[in-house]
């Protein structure tokens, strides 16, 4: 393998100015995302009693949670490919 292949290689996983751009971004992005989750988790545990209203605070902490997992799983893809 030459030197030049190497360097080819190594450049393929740098990242992108578009993903510069979004890893700069990151911790804000993922701070906001814990903050929703967190009001939405003391909402529901300041709760009524009516079912309805658990269900739909339900799926709205379900999508909050896969929103902040969705953001660290990003930010660990690119600061893998930062390395």
């Amino acid at each position: 393998q030459s030197n030049g292949e190497g360097d080819r290689k190594a450049a393929m996983v740098k990242l992108t100015y578009a993903e510069r751009i979004e890893l700069s971004k990151m911790e804000d992005a993922i701070l906001s995302a814990e903050a929703t989750l967190e009001q939405l988790q003391q909402e529901l545990s300041a709760g009524s009693n009516d079912p309805a209203w658990f269900a739909t605070h339900g799926a709205k902490i379900a999508e909050a949670e896969t929103a902040v997992k969705r953001l660290y799983d990003r930010w660990e893809v690119l600061e893998g490919k930062r390395k």
